[in-house]
């Protein structure tokens, strides 16, 4: 018994590193632009051009039959298969003819067939929010997950929810970042300390997040649920100064000591990026001190303090 289970275990792991697969479909186009067409697999959480799979193809004519082959589709390994216009430059552009297949795409041999794509030049976002607190002043932010390709992904529209369902219908099509927030501040923008949360998309039995959602057609994106991280917060006492914070060095070109005195009660600190994603939630207490930025790239970075005096916010400039 436990020479067939190594033997199967071997089998799997060569099979893996040997594989070379190939996905197949057909590509329609809904609308009546016709330009090239790209067709790529995105793995992985990051966009990168340049290191996916893909196939180019000069004006096909539609219904178009593709077969993308890469050594990178190995066995087991999810991918999100899209297709794309593009005039000159290989680059995908909100709301050109896009098109992207539903589920992941988890090949299982050698061949994976009826990967079938249709091309939109606008689609439908939809879902739940996951909110402990009011929805009154709940907002989505939707960013051009396209415009990432270059450096972050650019604001594309606002809208105000007041819910905990929403539907977005005919944004332009591609892949979007989503945003949803309370806006406190009531100004019809995001804020730092505000409570906010990004879709993210898990696909099951791979701890792959996916932070893209596809909007590509009529409800092309049901069940885009987004969760707001909640924590109570008295609009009053936004800042106060009986929270004491100090950073130093900042800018740093290793870490930042984050030195802090706090009133009485527990209280969290949070980090993000610039674009607001969470990257760390510490509790702390009293009086203390913390080193910011061992593990991360140079960049911009937000720190909240916040608990039941109130909130206190700053940025960590990282310039390695």
């Amino acid at each position: 018994m436990k020479k067939t289970i190594l033997i199967l275990a071997v089998t799997l792991m060569l099979t893996s590193a040997l594989f070379s697969g190939e996905i197949r479909g057909l590509i329609r186009n809904t609308t009546t632009t016709n330009g090239n067409l790209m067709i790529a697999a995105v793995g992985g959480t990051e966009l990168d051009l340049m290191g996916m799979p893909s196939l180019r193809v000069p004006y096909p004519d539609y219904p178009y039959e593709y077969a993308l082959e890469d050594s990178s589709i190995g066995f087991l390994t999810p991918f999100f298969v899209i297709a794309y216009q593009y005039s000159f430059l290989p680059m995908p552009v909100s709301g050109a003819p896009f098109g992207a297949y539903p589920d992941p795409v988890i090949p299982l041999g050698d061949i994976t067939n009826d990967i079938n794509i249709v091309l939109w030049s606008d689609g439908d976002i939809g879902g739940r929010i996951f909110y402990e607190g009011s929805f009154d002043h709940v907002r989505i932010d939707v960013f051009d997950g396209f415009s990432g390709f270059l450096g972050d992904p650019e604001l594309e529209s606002s809208h105000h929810i007041g819910g905990n369902r929403y539907f977005l219908g005919h944004l332009p099509s591609g892949l979007k970042q989503l945003r949803a927030y309370d806006d406190i501040n009531r100004n019809r923008r995001f804020d730092e300390g505000e409570p906010f949360g990004w879709y993210t998309m898990s696909i099951v039995g791979f701890e792959i997040p996916f932070e893209y959602c596809i909007c590509s057609g009529p409800n092309s994106a049901e069940g885009m649920d987004i969760t707001i991280d909640f924590f109570d917060i008295d609009e009053q006492k936004a800042l106060t100064d009986n929270i004491i914070v100090s950073t130093y060095p900042n800018p740093s070109a290793s870490t930042t000591e984050l030195s802090y005195t706090l009133p009485s009660g527990q209280y969290d600190l949070t980090v993000t990026d610039i674009q607001g994603r969470r990257l760390s939630r510490t509790p702390i207490s009293g009086t203390g001190t913390m080193d910011i930025g061992a593990d991360l790239p140079k960049g911009t970075y937000l720190y909240r303090i916040s608990g039941e005096a109130g909130v206190k916010m700053g940025k960590i400039i990282l310039t390695r």
